[in-house]
């Protein structure tokens, strides 16, 4: 067979039986060896079974980071059914749609789920049978008959739903070759740094494709241990990895920044984390005001990571024996190849800005039941002369260089057109970032009746700082060409995120009553 059970768990309950596979810090420390996860998800899958869950099913499951959530991602594989991860923080109307969309033969909703979440959900589960997942059990399941809808694609371990740009959920089917694939280049990575048990912190949400791979599949191949988090508090997470020796952390921004704050306010970063030796950032772009202040608090560089859902995900990781070069999320991770197109197609060279294109085995198969978009998305390409291969289009901007090395400047939809000339709000965040007092900026974009569009700025300034708009706008005219000044600057408290911790400035910008577009 070849699914995530028989290519990641029973390898390494054989190998490694009695190896800690996964701590969950926040379940008081329980620990599970390869060899009881194995025995969990086992459990699991009888559940499954007994349900009326076979091959060809796909299971939605609501859960924050858990030990049974980690086990029922390979107790839905090993029945021979697909994964359909459900965000805990959804309101029930986006779950209703969700499910409606991926039709799953069963909802498991985890008991460690809070009370009034697991009772909105379910209600927001209309015609679809219901069970409850215990930590290693699957219980209560309601009267509902097992959906009879078509099979899954072949080879599909999952379906991760992702609304991208345009606030629609589609689902991306991602197979067992695509996760795999990419967790053991990941980990091919990562054995750069040489031997170790590694643990990783395993806190970005598994409904993801960044911590399914990398705080799940990539720890487990890799023969390490994945510490898990239900829930990110700065300080807990700080304690919790410091307590587990804590080696490879994988964060979003945000999260770096955030630990930054904590640490400056408190005890030296080398007593916080002795263990630490690897940081990679991925999910949006690493501002660089965020790596040098972390780097000067916890003594260890952060390294950038490029990738997307569509990609299982990553694409690219800098080079970790080298210091991380500010903007480059690095070179393809074996497997990987990497080109930058224009709108027809065509391969540009090194340095241009154009779309950046992506094959090779992590390649999603395309959109759950959406043709027309996955013919879109996912096209065979030949460039310069190679032989043709299927390219996912990613929708994001940026450029290689001689070596290689990926430059990602954002992404196409977030592009300001100001009097013709392209502007990345990366770019002027960057720069505004250096303003005294900054603790953090984004950059949105408004209509404009006499440019088109313009770039606005939303800045948090720390306590006891004070700036005017003419200030922040002076510091930006000696650093920026003059059309890539903000034409406003508003100070904020605080910057509105997702989830994933992505800021959000159109929504901040509608909110307060100005033509974000």
């Amino acid at each position: 067979m070849s699914d995530l059970y028989s290519q990641v768990l029973a390898p390494m309950a054989a190998q490694r039986p009695s190896a800690t596979a996964l701590v969950s810090h926040d379940e008081g420390g329980q620990a599970l060896s390869f060899r009881e996860l194995k025995r969990l998800a086992d459990s699991i899958a009888l559940g499954l079974e007994r349900a009326g869950v076979g091959p060809g099913a796909r299971v939605a499951v609501a859960a924050p980071n858990c030990i049974g959530f980690a086990a029922a991602v390979f107790a839905v594989a090993h029945v021979g059914a697909a994964l359909v991860p459900v965000a805990p923080l959804l309101r029930p109307p986006e779950v209703a749609k969700l499910l409606a969309d991926s039709r799953p033969q069963l909802f498991l909703l985890s008991h460690r789920l809070p009370v009034e979440a697991r009772a909105g959900f379910s209600a927001a589960a209309q015609g679809v049978r219901k069970a409850l997942l215990a930590d290693g059990s699957v219980e209560d399941v309601s009267s509902e008959p097992v959906r009879g809808d078509a099979p899954n694609p072949p080879g599909t371990a999952a379906v991760l739903y992702t609304s991208g740009t345009t606030g629609l959920p589609k689902g991306v089917v991602l197979t067992t070759e695509n996760l795999v694939s990419n967790a053991r280049a990941s980990a091919e990575v990562l054995s750069r740094l040489g031997p170790g048990q590694d643990v990783f912190t395993s806190i970005l949400p598994f409904f993801h494709s960044f911590g399914l791979t990398t705080g799940l599949l990539l720890p487990l191949l890799a023969g390490g241990c994945a510490l898990l988090f239900t829930s990110f508090s700065p300080r807990a997470f700080l304690r919790g990895a410091a307590q587990h020796k804590a080696a490879i952390m994988l964060l979003v921004p945000e999260m770096y920044r955030t630990l930054t704050a904590v640490a400056a306010a408190g005890a030296a970063g080398e007593a916080l984390l002795p263990a630490l030796r690897a940081c990679v950032s991925g999910g949006a772009a690493l501002p660089p005001q965020t790596a040098r202040q972390f780097e000067g608090a916890f003594r260890v560089p952060i390294h950038q990571g490029y990738g997307v859902t569509e990609t299982s995900p990553v694409l690219s990781i800098s080079n970790l024996l080298e210091p991380p070069i500010p903007e480059c999320s690095g070179e393809p991770i074996p497997g990987v190849e990497l080109a930058i197109v224009d709108a027809d197609g065509n391969e540009l060279p090194a340095g241009a800005d154009g779309e950046i294109a992506a094959a090779g085995p992590n390649v999603a198969a395309g959109y759950f039941e959406r043709e027309e978009l996955t013919a879109q998305r996912f096209r065979t390409l030949s460039l310069s002369g190679r032989p043709p291969k299927r390219y996912y289009l990613t929708g994001d901007v940026g450029h290689l260089d001689e070596r290689g090395r990926i430059y990602v400047r954002g992404r196409m939809d977030d592009m300001i057109v100001v009097n013709g000339l392209n502007v990345y709000p990366s770019e002027i965040a960057n720069a505004l970032g250096q303003f005294p007092g900054c603790v953090e900026v984004v950059v949105g974009r408004v209509r404009s009746e006499v440019h088109g569009q313009e770039p606005v700025a939303l800045m948090v300034l720390s306590e006891g700082s004070a700036a005017t708009e003419e200030q922040v706008k002076a510091f930006a005219a000696a650093r920026l060409a003059p059309h890539k000044v903000p034409a406003q600057v508003l100070f904020v408290p605080e910057i509105l995120k997702n989830p994933l911790q992505k800021p959000l400035p159109r929504q901040m910008l509608l909110g307060m009553g100005l033509p974000a577009c």
